[in-house]
């Protein structure tokens, strides 16, 4: 059975798609806003990059990240290119590039003969998310004792 062209639409790459249409929303305080639409940018270039290292904690718990992707999705459909681009540093192919650079010395101990053992390639997603691994288990430790501590609390400011 051939595929139909709405098929192969759906089947390419959303995150290339830049030439469908978008279409202006009508919305409640529609009025009150700018008439102008914003632009869809071309390409990746004019693309705005996740803000990672801009904002302070509360932003970031407030979702204040989101405004802008907000504001564009409230005066006309979103488009794969509003959304934000993500920092180099969280990109697929600087986690591959730091995942071939701890899995490369365990091949070679294969291939020179040595025993690497099953958890092998435990140890080197370890080591290569080390960083990001640490920091959710020291936050989920404190977490928890946080969570333990809360009768303790509660129980020293009761009002009965």
């Amino acid at each position: 059975m051939p595929i139909t062209e709405q098929e192969q639409i759906w089947l390419q790459d959303l995150e290339k798609v830049t030439e469908s249409e978008y279409i202006p929303q009508k919305r409640f305080f529609a009025p009150l806003l700018s008439k102008k639409l914003p632009e869809i940018p071309k390409d990746d270039s004019d693309r705005k990059t996740v803000p990672s290292q801009m904002f302070g904690p509360m932003n970031f718990l407030l979702f204040n990240w989101v405004v802008s992707i907000l504001k564009v999705g409230y005066k006309r459909t979103i488009q794969p290119n509003d959304l934000l681009q993500l920092a180099e540093r969280h990109k697929v192919t600087k986690i591959f590039e730091n995942f071939q650079k701890e899995w490369e010395p365990v091949v070679r101990k294969h291939e020179a003969g040595e025993k690497i053992g099953k958890t092998g390639l435990i140890w080197v997603i370890g080591k290569t998310f080390k960083w990001d691994y640490g920091l959710a288990i020291l936050y989920a430790v404190l977490s928890n004792a946080a969570t333990a501590c809360l009768p303790f609390v509660s129980k020293n400011y009761s009002i009965c």
